[in-house]
């Protein structure tokens, strides 16, 4: 009883509930930072993995310096009870919901299905490592994630935020499903900016690999349709919306013909991977092949979603003529 009560508090109380949340998003944030940069200078520490992979620690620590960001910000607009961080607050731990469920599972099924591996460490051993960074998955990316959502999903903690800010916020403008997508295609679009220098503009552009100036030019195209889809899809706006299904359906269609394991090598080439990397790609087997259910997989959950929030979206060309028609028959009536 006395757990029942102490959890119903929060909610009779959002500002305190607002209060530990927030204070808690921020200590992630740090926590994420900090690890972030220890395992990119432990990376770039040992030789054999630096001079493998020159480029890759230093784009995974910029990505973690992002998750890191988002999550201080998030618990700063929660502290001060802003609409904006509630409704972002309930995205984002919907969206790390989904991801704790996918690691944990991969992780726990590692340790019943262990993968070949040349280590030298001990299965059992190794095992052990796996089970408890599957039990710190679950604590973290799943009973924490749900507890976050329950609590800013909640009724009082809405009307809350809404007293402490009476006009309407930006996270207002658009249903949630279409923001959940916007907030996500805006987190990506900014760390594919950020990130493509590393990997020197490389890409695959139907069937061609491009990098350099070509790379740069096709990635600043591919930057400006993202920014127009994402501000379309916030704005509602029936033609982003066939814009992103018709650039999807393009995108994973030419990546299931085009990303053929030489393409994929050429491309790991040129970002600047190793020629021993390159070598135990090569070795594989099931090398390039997961890319083909990885296009059908995305392009059916990306159609499926396109496919749901169609009815949010509206067209702004049927209104003007209707407007035109209502004025020539008012001047008609005039005439008359």
């Amino acid at each position: 009883m006395a757990r029942k009560s102490k959890r119903l508090s929060l909610f009779k109380d959002p500002k305190k509930g607002l209060w530990i949340f927030g204070l808690l998003e921020i200590l992630l944030g740090l926590t994420i930072q900090w690890g972030g940069f220890k395992e990119a200078s432990f990376g770039r520490s040992i030789p054999e993995i630096s001079n493998d992979l020159p480029n890759f620690w230093l784009g995974l620590y910029v990505f973690f310096t992002l998750l890191s960001g988002v999550w201080i910000v998030l618990g700063i607009g929660s502290i001060l009870a802003k609409s904006w961080a509630r409704t972002l607050s309930l995205i984002w731990s919907w969206c790390w919901l989904f991801i704790g469920i996918f690691v944990t599972i991969v992780i726990v099924g590692s340790v019943f299905f262990p993968m070949r591996t040349e280590s030298r460490t001990h299965p059992e051993f190794l095992n052990l490592i796996f089970g408890f960074i599957g039990f710190g998955f679950f604590l973290g990316g799943i009973c924490l994630p749900v507890a976050m959502f329950l609590f800013y999903r909640s009724r009082q903690v809405k009307a809350f935020c809404e007293a402490e800010n009476p006009g309407k916020s930006w996270t207002s403008a658009c249903p949630l499903p279409i923001l959940v997508f916007v907030i996500l295609e805006s987190i990506f679009t900014f760390f594919y900016i950020i990130t493509m220098p590393f990997h020197h503009f490389t890409l695959l552009f139907f069937g061609f690999v491009l990098s350099g100036i070509a790379g740069a030019v096709v990635s600043a195209g591919y930057t400006l349709l993202q920014v127009y889809i994402i501000w379309g899809f916030y704005r509602q706006r029936i033609e982003a919306w066939w814009t992103a299904v018709i650039f999807n359906f393009v995108f994973f269609t030419t990546s299931w013909l085009f990303s053929t394991p030489d393409k994929i090598l050429e491309m790991d080439r040129r970002m600047g991977f190793s020629d021993a990397i390159l070598t135990k790609m090569q070795k594989d087997q099931d090398f390039g092949h997961h890319h083909y259910w990885w296009a059908w997989a995305s392009m059916a959950v990306y159609l499926g979603y396109f496919l749901w929030v169609k009815k949010y979206f509206r067209s702004s060309k049927p209104k003007a003529k209707k407007r035109v028609r209502s004025r020539v028959i008012k001047k008609g009536v005039k005439k008359r």
